[in-house]
């Protein structure tokens, strides 16, 4: 014999309407010979932030003046910068010496052997060499965020924002010191001072780029307000 009380009449049933009951959480579950068993809902979409790969600075850590976030994986390394700057240097020295090949003949035709003529065509030719060089920079790494040796590597020029490319004067000025490049391969001959000086500026450069372990930016990078980043 139960000892389960009778249920009320209809007429007597207590609580709210079926209508206004709260609906579950979620539907149950009901396995054979058991009882209900509730799932969780389940998390919608989107509400965790994708995973961070270790070394990546943390959006809003950046110093003051560099970049705010980072959506690259981490930032580029030397060695990698390294390699993309050879790649880019190989582009450019072919670049350089079809122009100059063609300056050199016109000044040929055009200026006799004096040496203001001889002064006037070198100053066209560094002009055109230095526009060359920070043409390539400027123009690829504020319309793409990459040159063609970045690229290569999967490194990406960032803005001070962290994520877009950055301006042509922002590119001009972390490249600004490749004015150099151009005195180097005028053949002058008596230029001494402008290897030295370029090897001592590359070095000063990876000097500090090694130095920051975090962002992995060198003085040209801070003086212009960007970044390098890798994308994986």
């Amino acid at each position: 014999m139960s000892s389960f009380p009778p249920p009320p009449p209809d007429g007597e049933r207590t609580g709210p309407p079926r209508s206004e009951r709260p609906p579950p959480q979620a539907d149950p579950v009901r396995p054979q010979g058991g009882y209900p068993v509730y799932q969780p809902p389940q998390q919608p979409r989107g509400e965790h932030p994708p995973p961070v790969a270790p070394g990546t600075p943390a959006p809003g850590a950046w110093p003051p003046g560099a970049p705010t976030a980072c959506l690259g994986p981490h930032p580029g390394g030397v060695g990698e910068r390294i390699l993309a700057r050879v790649l880019d240097a190989m582009i450019i020295s072919i670049a350089s010496m079809v122009v100059g090949g063609v300056v050199g003949v016109i000044g040929a035709f055009v200026i006799t052997g004096s040496q203001a003529g001889q002064i006037a065509v070198m100053t066209v030719m560094f002009v055109i060499g230095a526009a060359l060089v920070l043409g390539y920079y400027a123009t690829l790494e504020s319309g793409t965020g990459a040159t063609l040796g970045k690229r290569a590597m999967k490194l990406r020029v960032v803005g001070p924002d962290g994520h877009s490319f950055p301006t042509v004067t922002q590119s001009i000025k972390r490249n600004i010191f490749l004015i150099f490049y151009p005195l180097g391969v005028m053949p002058t001959g008596n230029q001494p001072l402008t290897p030295g000086l370029s090897l001592i500026i590359a070095v000063s450069i990876i000097i500090t780029i090694s130095q920051d372990q975090t962002f992995r930016r060198g003085w040209h990078d801070r003086f212009a307000g960007t970044a390098v980043i890798k994308d994986d």
